[in-house]
Formats: structure tokens, sequence, C-alpha cells
């Protein structure tokens, strides 16, 4: 009986582990930052393939630093695949 629980558990396992789903890094394409002037610029890009995970939130992070994190500025401009400025 107690070798059959043991059995029991460890297919259990295996099988809730095997639905694990695993995903991949989007791929996304960037614009480059243009019509620049002293207050603002535009910038965005496209989602092309979501890796299998779903998009969240999308937009662009900035700084008058190197290296810009969301802990800078940044903007929200939807979810899901597909272009955004």
């Amino acid at each position: 009986m107690l070798k059959q629980i043991s059995i029991i558990s460890i297919l259990t396992i295996s099988v809730i582990a095997g639905c694990k789903k695993e995903y991949v890094t989007p791929t996304l394409r960037t614009t480059s930052v243009h019509a620049i002037t002293s207050s603002s610029a535009l910038s965005g890009g496209e989602i092309t393939d979501n890796g299998g995970a779903e998009i969240t939130a999308k937009g662009i992070c900035w700084s008058t630093s190197e290296k810009p994190t969301l802990t800078d500025n940044f903007t929200v401009d939807g979810t899901g695949s597909g272009s955004y400025t």
C-alpha cells in the first residue's frame, strides 16, 4: 500500500511539473528616437512575438543618464503584442 501511495505521489508530481509552461523572452523591434526637441522626443517599437507569455505592459523608459530603468521615467502604452509609441 505504501509503495502504491509513493508511486501515485511521484506520478502526480511529474504531471504537475510537466504542465509548467516554459516562456521565452519576447521579441521586439525598437524605433529610433526622433523628433527630438528641448522637452520631448518620440520613440516606440513593436512586439512581434510574445514568447508564449501575456504582455501586461509595453512602453518606453528613459533617463538623462545612461541605462534607464523603471525607477526612472517611463510610459505605459498598452498591453499585448503589436506596436507602441
